[in-house]
């Protein structure tokens, strides 16, 4: 009996050192999550000349690292109102004006070697990088994003 007890309690005290010891939980979790980045803006309809707000619609972004390995990130979310002017049992019933807010999730990585954060979130590191806007679709249809200036062609993300 005094052997399987004093084995027990080996056992426990390796598996509790497993997973308290620091490397582990570095090796178990990419990041720390931080605040996203927010992307927003209004979505018009400029067929036959026209410039229509939108009041629904999907938007789906893709960011591209600059310089590496150039990884690319998508992310999507919805056109909704944006300024409600009427409410109704809690729902906007009259709304003035349209727009979208695309949330990039972001983590701060822990320079560990091999460690990754998941596709769909962007890394944070010591070292801040450039996330150029390659490409912006609504409902599946490839849109120009405006203004067509150098500085809002990309955002720049990192924990200097």
């Amino acid at each position: 009996m005094k052997t399987n007890t004093g084995i027990r309690r080996l056992v426990l005290a390796l598996f509790l050192a497993l997973i308290l010891h620091p490397s582990s939980f570095i090796l178990s979790h990419a990041g720390i999550p931080e605040p996203e980045t927010v992307i927003w803006g209004k979505v018009y309809n400029t067929a036959q000349g026209n410039r229509l707000e939108m009041s629904d619609g999907n938007v789906a972004w893709t960011l591209r690292a600059k310089g590496g390995k150039q990884e690319r990130y998508e992310f999507a979310t919805e056109v909704e109102c944006f300024d409600c002017k009427t409410y109704e049992d809690g729902e906007c019933s009259e709304c003035d004006s349209y727009a979208y807010m695309l949330k990039v999730p972001q983590e701060a990585v822990i320079d560990a070697g091999g460690m990754d954060v998941d596709d769909d979130t962007l890394p944070l590191t010591e070292t801040e990088r450039q996330y150029d806007y390659i490409e912006a679709k609504v409902n599946g249809i490839t849109a120009r994003i405006l203004p067509n200036s150098p500085d809002w062609q990309h955002i720049m993300a990192g924990q200097p």
